[in-house]
């Protein structure tokens, strides 16, 4: 391990989930409850962690209410998913781990700036548990490169886009933005074009049908329609959550056992805008005086 999913597009456009799947840029990893613990020992804790997460998390699977997805809503949410090049995200991410008598959680608050394919600005806010300071990270992507500055460290360190794709928390970009980023541009292309009848396209994102379940789900008050995509190898599930009314993706959830170990991770889309094509250099970074640039950087403290 980790694992590691393939994405190409948005909601429910997951190619595989498994091991040995390359993404077209890289690959994204999914950490483990070991991989947490080694790269951040001092969140090993001997007892639970109390406290709540910051938003629910759905219980009722999907095999309960239904299983034939709405494959119309789904092209609906690919094209407004696609349509644009440039975009302003704001999310918060939730990350939680059970290992054995003990969990690890770490949240986090993140905006980010996007330009088709991949370049991004993401400026991701790390809670730490029990104090009210938050550790600022920034994160740019000219599409070559990709800069990461711990505001907190007065660090930077410089990746190569693949090596950042590969790197075990990467992941703190967001969901979205890493599936915006990491869409093939002949699938953009044909999603634009919108001329495809509903399962056409999505088999031309790719979407394995047979794999895919849909139905209702209500989290925290608000009615969705949910996505479940599985993967029957590892047994990782992806669940994707769409506002009906508007085809608009709200939440991404990736739920899975290993070994002893459950791993939850949750993005809630907070906004997502199509926004004027934006300027090149909001995708450079000039390190501020003082800092010292390192050769390998953690995205947080955590």
């Amino acid at each position: 391990m980790p694992f590691i999913f393939r994405t190409i597009a948005a909601i429910g456009t997951v190619m595989l989930l498994g091991e040995t799947v390359s993404a077209r840029s890289g690959t994204f990893r999914l950490p483990t409850p070991s991989d947490l613990v080694q790269q951040h020992p001092d969140r090993s804790l001997p007892q639970q962690q109390r406290g709540e997460p910051p938003f629910s998390l759905p219980t009722q699977r999907l095999s309960q209410v239904g299983n034939s997805p709405n494959l119309s809503l789904l092209a609906k949410v690919i094209v407004g998913f696609l349509k644009g090049d440039d975009y302003q995200t704001q999310s918060k991410m939730h990350v939680n781990a059970v290992i054995g008598t003990s969990t690890v959680t770490a949240d986090a608050q993140i905006q980010t700036t996007s330009q088709f394919p991949n370049k991004f600005r993401t400026e991701i806010s790390f809670a730490k548990p029990g104090e009210p300071t938050q550790v600022k990270t920034l994160i740019v992507s000219d599409g070559t490169r990709v800069w990461v500055y711990r505001v907190d460290l007065k660090q930077y360190a410089v990746f190569t886009y693949e090596k950042f794709d590969q790197l075990e928390d990467s992941y703190w970009i967001g969901f979205a933005t890493t599936m915006f980023a990491q869409t093939p541009p002949e699938a953009k292309a044909a999603v634009a074009k919108s001329t495809l009848s509903d399962p056409d396209l999505l088999q031309t994102m790719g979407l394995e049908l047979n794999a895919l379940k849909g139905g209702p789900r209500t989290v925290e008050s608000e009615n969705f329609y949910a996505y479940e995509y599985k993967d029957t190898q590892q047994g990782f599930l992806l669940s994707a959550f769409v506002e009906p009314e508007s085809a608009i993706l709200k939440r991404l959830q990736i739920t899975g056992k290993y070994e002893d170990s459950d791993i939850t991770m949750v993005e809630r889309l907070l906004s997502r805008t199509a926004i004027a094509p934006v300027n090149i250099k909001t995708f450079t970074f000039t390190p501020p005086k003082g800092t010292k640039k390192v050769k390998t950087l953690a995205l947080g403290p955590l």
